[in-house]
């Protein structure tokens, strides 16, 4: 089981904190309507106030947002809808966030889609060395600051709708992505 998300203004030790400065004074512009706007997120989480602590966090970002509980939820629902950036918590029922990710990479369509773990139960060198071979865009430690989840999650979302529409990350992983292995 994991550990409750505790999202919180600011949680990080001040050395890990963005500069006020560098915070935008308004909060992005939602996804206009289109291809791009087509594409939602996925959270994944066991406990449900994790997942409305991400989905309040991710809001301001405009997409869709999807829930499941498990990492065999999380894969049925890749498969059935558009999705531009999984969430996941690390510590699942049954199959984990690692198990999960690397069923995704498996799966012709879901072998770049991007994915950001979460966990709380603190930083693992061996477990994040793992995660990034598997290819995953983010690996991040709970309490979470929304500001950079919303960032990263952004980002990821974008180069990946963008690489999708433009041709580069087509299913021969072509895309030059995050993560050093042509993940989209």
């Amino acid at each position: 089981m994991s550990e409750p998300l505790n999202v919180a203004w600011p949680a990080e030790p001040p050395s890990a904190r963005v500069l006020p400065a560098a915070r935008p004074a308004s909060p992005p512009e939602p996804v206009a309507p289109g291809a791009d706007g087509d594409y939602g997120l996925l959270l994944v989480d066991d406990h449900e106030d994790n997942l409305f602590a991400l989905e309040q966090a991710l809001t301001p970002l405009g997409r869709r947002m999807f829930r499941a509980g498990s990492g065999e939820q999380a894969l049925r629902c890749v498969l059935r809808e558009k999705i531009a950036v999984v969430v996941m918590d690390l510590l699942l029922p049954g199959m984990d966030g690692l198990e999960t990710v690397t069923y995704l990479r498996r799966l012709e369509h879901t072998r770049l889609l991007p994915v950001v773990l979460v966990t709380g139960v603190g930083r693992d060198d061996a477990v994040a060395e793992r995660a990034y071979r598997l290819g995953v865009g983010g690996f991040l430690l709970k309490p979470i600051d929304p500001w950079s989840l919303r960032t990263h999650v952004r980002a990821l979302a974008e180069l990946y709708v963008h690489a999708r529409h433009s041709g580069t990350a087509g299913p021969s992983g072509a895309g030059a992505l995050p993560g050093g292995q042509g993940r989209g």
